[in-house]
């Protein structure tokens, strides 16, 4: 699947939240739920005062922009130019927009917190996924916090992927590059690439109230302390 041009067709969707693909059984998901997320996120960050925040695969900003009441400076960053131009247009010059690549942006700066929502799903492969990695950690202050929010977990795929039959279409859709769900990642292997990355990561269970609890989860990290 080339993403890019996934999120670019996206981005023509008249409700912002369909044009970043949040959405609840088929439903743009509610003003409520997107501030009760935002909220969560501020507090699982621990985010205070004059925290600058690093958000990563920002999409059209709707939520980033929430998260202003919070902390300090925003810089966020995705790789669809049309999102962020949506973002630039609709949220003005608040926070910092950038088009580019999560695998190698470099900003010559570091951040308190770093988020990354709702996209991780999008690096399939082991080396995409530590590329990122690698590159949050970078960008990352001492003491800083990142938190990877919404993985889907591969122990729940069979919740997403209901029956035999629609586990083999999905298979068979990302055999021709066209299954849009993106990667089931298994919460052992990926707190294994953090390892890698020098960086050290505590797996969370989602609420019962999370849009899709069921069957994502939450990735809290830091930068290891090891010697």
């Amino acid at each position: 699947m080339n993403w890019q041009e996934f999120w670019n067709s996206k981005a023509a969707q008249v409700n912002p939240m369909d044009s970043v693909g949040r959405t609840v059984q088929g439903k743009a998901m509610s003003d409520l739920t997107l501030h009760k997320i935002a909220d969560l996120i501020a507090s699982q960050l621990h985010l205070q005062g004059q925290d600058q925040l690093l958000d990563v695969c920002c999409g059209n900003g709707e939520l980033t922009l929430l998260l202003q009441k919070f902390g300090g400076q925003i810089t966020a960053v995705d790789f669809s130019p049309i999102l962020i131009e949506q973002a630039q247009n609709k949220h003005g010059s608040q926070i910092n927009w950038h088009c580019a690549d999560a695998t190698k942006f470099d900003f010559n700066q570091q951040f308190d917190c770093i988020l990354l929502y709702f996209s991780f799903q999008y690096f399939e492969s082991n080396k995409q996924a530590l590329a990122v990695l690698r590159n949050l950690s970078k960008h990352l202050k001492p003491d800083g916090r990142i938190l990877i929010g919404d993985i889907p977990d591969a122990a729940q795929k069979s919740i997403y992927y209901k029956g035999f039959l629609a586990m083999l279409k999905s298979n068979y859709q990302r055999l021709l590059g066209k299954n849009d769900m993106g990667k089931f990642w298994c919460k052992k292997q990926l707190i294994a690439l953090c390892k890698k990355a020098g960086l050290e990561a505590l797996a969370l269970d989602q609420q019962a109230w999370q849009p899709y609890a069921n069957y994502r989860f939450d990735l809290f990290i830091q930068k290891s302390r090891r010697v």
